[in-house]
């Protein structure tokens, strides 16, 4: 009689969430990536890219009108090596620049006043985590042309996936 043992071997891939938020004199600004992939594109090596939903508003209301607020996107481009060893995963994340279309509001009567256009660019993250995942939170700036630099926390999490 001989004793066997079974072993699965599984080819899987990455998904990334990070979100941060960073506040400045007047607007708050939030960076959201959810679930981005990362697949494998050589041993050992992922990529992808995925859009980046933002929403910044208003920290508060101005000359009594209501709170104004913009979702625009902008794009993330990932990348994933796995160590030699199989038991680190480091992780890049560079965020595209957001162009972002701001407009005032005249005191009067709270309808568009001038248009403000900036591009905004939160800073390239890198870390690593355990080949099986993790989370954790890493400082970023944000630039913003005219109002300065601006840094928060980014709260990250890296989940291993199976490919079906």
């Amino acid at each position: 009689m001989s004793d066997s043992v079974v072993v699965t071997v599984q080819d899987c891939a990455y998904q990334v969430t990070v979100t941060t938020r960073w506040t400045d004199a007047s607007r708050k600004h939030t960076a959201l990536i959810e679930q981005a992939q990362l697949t494998k594109d050589s041993p050992g090596h992922f990529t992808g890219t995925t859009p980046v939903s933002w929403i910044i508003r208003e920290s508060a209301a101005v000359n009594g009108c209501p709170v104004h607020s913009v979702i625009p996107t902008s794009q993330a481009d990932l990348t994933a090596v796995l160590g030699k060893d199989g038991q680190q995963l480091m992780v890049d994340v560079t965020y595209q620049p957001l162009q972002l279309v701001w407009h005032t509001y005249r005191s009067d009567d709270c309808t568009q006043g001038s248009e403000i256009d900036s591009t905004n660019t939160a800073a390239r993250l890198t870390f690593g985590v355990g080949a099986n995942g993790g989370s954790g939170k890493l400082p970023q700036t944000l630039t913003v042309p005219g109002y300065g630099v601006f840094t928060s926390k980014a709260n990250v999490t890296v989940t291993r996936v199976p490919r079906p």
